[in-house]
């Protein structure tokens, strides 16, 4: 006897549904890597992505899976010794400050609550200790309805506070 759970979900961070039109795309066969259609696909895909990101310059396509995305991210923004304030809201937020801290970021971790947003207060009150380089905020989904508020004050005064921590950073 064949037991079936249901229609398989993608957890990539899901549950989400998978649409047909995407299962029936992954049965064709892949392109050869060597082929004219697979060189003239990448040259297309790497103009797009220059263009896309507003850059004269060429663009590369990094194959990874989100810890390979991270490192790149990291390795882009990142020096090693470069101190950086990681805000815990989740997993993800933790994942970031682990990864940075394996490529030799100094790392400090704002203590938060999972369940949720990340208090602007809190970053505010921390951030004129004038050590912090680099702020790393990991924000996944809408926040918590009452959290919203906060959340719209830390966006809403994005300039003034890149002025302020710009300002912090030239300090140190």
């Amino acid at each position: 006897m064949t037991v079936r759970a249901g229609r398989e979900f993608l957890a990539i961070p899901g549950p989400t549904t998978m649409p047909d039109e995407v299962l029936q795309a992954m049965h064709r066969p892949s392109l050869d890597i060597y082929s004219r259609e697979m060189i003239e696909l990448s040259d297309g895909l790497h103009a797009d992505l220059s263009k896309l990101f507003a850059t004269k310059n060429r663009s590369y396509i990094h194959i990874a899976n989100g810890h390979g995305a991270w490192e790149a991210a990291i390795s882009n923004v990142l020096s090693r010794g470069d101190k950086v304030l990681v805000l815990e809201s989740g997993r993800f937020a933790v994942g970031w400050g682990n990864a940075a801290g394996l490529m030799g970021a100094e790392v400090e971790v704002l203590k938060g609550d999972w369940r949720r947003a990340v208090r602007p207060e809190e970053v505010e009150a921390r951030l004129p200790e004038g050590n912090v380089q680099k702020l790393n905020v990991a924000h996944v989904g809408p926040p918590p309805p009452d959290r919203a508020r906060d959340f719209h004050l830390l966006t809403s005064r994005r300039e003034e506070r890149s002025e302020f921590l710009s300002e912090r950073l030239r300090l140190s």
